[in-house]
């Protein structure tokens, strides 16, 4: 655990409730594992605490919970709460998901001391969206907030032009990671899900 400490937490961030195991958690417990064998924390902040098959899903050693109320909006609540936790952990990195792509939340982590802050911009637009650049103004306001974000991420290759297109973030600093999940990380043919499905009996044909 001191070597844990000495190498700083990492906080995860989710503007959403966690009800049920999807790709989202899936996803989640595979990044928590391998942060864990680089020898680090991670705090995960939910809406509220998950459900609790969720939690025990997610609840890796390494893993703190803490809630974080209405991270999806901004509200003075949550940037208080937001800020609280940072000061609280000092990590080294913050990753927000589900929370507003304008918002203060990157200059209060900046304020906390955090060194990177990654977003994660899981917004879905129609195939048939034409993105239009935004005016000045939006675009100045958008540069400015987002100023301290080291990535954004963009979930598809298309998600990724459109934040690019749109003008409110430095487009060099766009990233692009596939909002996809490998089912080998849970699926039925490796030990950790074939244990977790015996345990809750969970049906093979099922995910």
């Amino acid at each position: 655990m001191a070597q844990i400490e000495k190498l700083g937490s990492v906080v995860l961030v989710f503007g959403m409730s966690a009800r049920r195991i999807g790709g989202i958690e899936v996803h989640t417990r595979e990044l928590v594992r391998r942060l864990e064998l680089r020898g680090r924390n991670v705090v995960l902040c939910f809406h509220q605490s998950p459900a609790p098959l969720v939690r025990q899903f997610l609840s890796l050693p390494n893993v703190i919970w803490e809630d974080l109320p209405y991270a999806w909006c901004n509200s003075w609540q949550a940037s208080r709460d937001l800020f609280r936790i940072l000061r609280r952990y000092r990590p080294c990195l913050l990753h927000l998901q589900f929370t507003p792509s304008l918002s203060l939340n990157p200059w209060i982590a900046c304020l906390a001391g955090v060194p990177k802050i990654v977003f994660t911009d899981h917004h879905s637009y129609s195939e048939n969206d034409q993105p239009q650049r935004r005016p000045f103004w939006i675009r100045f306001l958008g540069r400015l907030l987002n100023c301290p974000v080291s990535v954004i991420v963009g979930v598809s290759e298309f998600k990724k032009k459109i934040i690019a297109a749109l003008g409110t973030f430095p487009p060099e600093r766009v990233r692009r990671v596939y909002n996809g999940v490998s089912l080998e990380l849970g699926g039925e043919r490796s030990e950790p899900g074939i244990a977790f499905r015996e345990r809750y009996r969970i049906p093979r044909k099922r995910f």
